[in-house]
């Protein structure tokens, strides 16, 4: 289906984007943002992760993604597809999560390729990459080294995708990099350290705590992806979508207990074949999109913020 897309960054009121995962964490920030940009938006979910279960940004379907057929792309100019099982911890314990992503990926892959579909954008992880040399942001051309069965899935996705790629259509991975915001779910560390210093007075620390993270801030990630939606030029096959800095475990835990203005921290074992650090090479992601990021303070600051009208100050500049 040949059209016009506008410059970059510009969103188009012609654009029909279906979101899968809809009612996810990233699915319904990124459902707002593109009906902001005067997007058509469909939204499926089948409501079956915990965060799901909060009221979504307007309509989402309750389907699951293996009912979907060619007949639902009818119309559909670009598919964003969020949904997967994303735990890495509980993939270990879960045997099914990594069957269940393949065949869900799988079959989104095939009814896209059979449908005028444009562009298609799918979600896949910093997790891809396995262990990298501390402090080196990690380019697209890394190779593959998956350290867990979710990280697998997300290998599988982005093989499967090459394969189900359409002569004529525009298929990229966004290689996610610890996303986080306000009303994500408790399984990430932000929310659960504020969960936690609130309840309690103390948070916990996996092993010491020096392991690092590209966190980046919803809003701004969803606006990226708002930008490659619209995109004038075809995009890679794989995008990083990150910072491009990192920080610690401690450095998110010594600005929750700033924000708290007390509380103690206390130590568990180091979570299965933890990864020391990621860190995000975004030149791919400044060359197709404007990139901008809000520094880390400020975004668990607005993490903070929904659930404390009086939440106590803190120095934005220190993180």
């Amino acid at each position: 289906m040949g059209r016009d897309r506008g410059q970059r960054g510009a969103a188009r009121r012609d654009e029909v984007v279906l979101v899968t995962g809809a009612a996810g964490f990233i699915g319904r920030n990124l459902c707002r943002a593109l009906r902001a940009a005067e997007m058509t938006v469909l939204g499926v979910d089948d409501f079956s992760a915990p965060e799901s279960l909060r009221a979504p940004d307007g309509p989402v379907e309750r389907v699951d993604v293996l009912d979907l057929g060619v007949d639902d792309l009818a119309g559909v100019t670009t598919v964003v597809h969020l949904a997967a099982r994303k735990s890495v911890p509980a993939s270990f314990a879960n045997r099914d999560d990594i069957a269940r992503n393949v065949l869900v990926d799988r079959h989104l892959l095939e009814i896209v390729s059979r449908a005028p579909v444009v562009r298609l954008l799918v979600a896949s992880s910093c997790e891809v990459y396995g262990a990298q040399p501390a402090g080196e942001p990690i380019a697209e051309g890394a190779g593959f080294a998956p350290r867990s069965p979710y990280a697998v899935s997300k290998v599988a996705l982005e093989h499967l995708a090459d394969v189900y790629a359409r002569p004529g259509s525009d298929t990229t991975a966004l290689r996610l990099f610890n996303i986080y915001g306000p009303d994500e779910g408790l399984d990430a560390v932000v929310p659960r350290f504020i969960a936690e210093i609130r309840a309690t007075g103390e948070l916990t620390i996996d092993d010491d705590g020096e392991q690092r993270r590209d966190f980046t801030f919803i809003d701004d990630a969803v606006d990226m992806i708002v930008q490659m939606v619209s995109a004038a030029r075809p995009l890679p096959r794989a995008l990083n979508v990150g910072s491009g800095t990192s920080h610690s475990i401690r450095d998110v835990s010594r600005i929750v207990l700033g924000l708290a203005g007390t509380g103690k921290v206390r130590t568990a074992p180091a979570r299965r074949n933890e990864i020391a650090d990621f860190v995000a090479c975004t030149k791919a992601l400044a060359s197709v999109v404007e990139h901008r990021t809000r520094r880390l303070a400020a975004g668990v600051a607005a993490c903070w913020a929904p659930d404390a009208t009086r939440a106590p100050s803190v120095d934005l500049r220190t993180a």
